[in-house]
């Protein structure tokens, strides 16, 4: 095998290990909203946006900001009830 065809086979293996590298420690998201004004709410009721989003968080002063975000949700029309 020749020394320059040695080289390019390392750097093309080099280039494939840090497009690798890229993809998997990335994080990317991909968000579709379609018609987000009629689209279904994340939450039907102000019960269940309370009892999920107080699930989400530590223990300490959850209770209080899921009922804060919640009544905010509620106050913009973001439930179906």
């Amino acid at each position: 095998m020749k020394k320059g065809t040695r080289t390019t086979l390392i750097v093309l293996g080099v280039i494939a290990l840090v497009l690798i590298f890229i993809a998997f420690f990335t994080e990317t998201e991909i968000r579709i909203e379609v018609n987000t004004k009629s689209a279904t709410p994340e939450y039907s009721t102000f019960d269940e946006c309370r009892l999920r989003e107080a699930q989400k968080c530590s223990p300490v002063d959850c209770k209080v900001n899921a009922r804060t975000y919640c009544s905010e949700l509620r106050d913009k029309g973001e439930f179906k009830e």
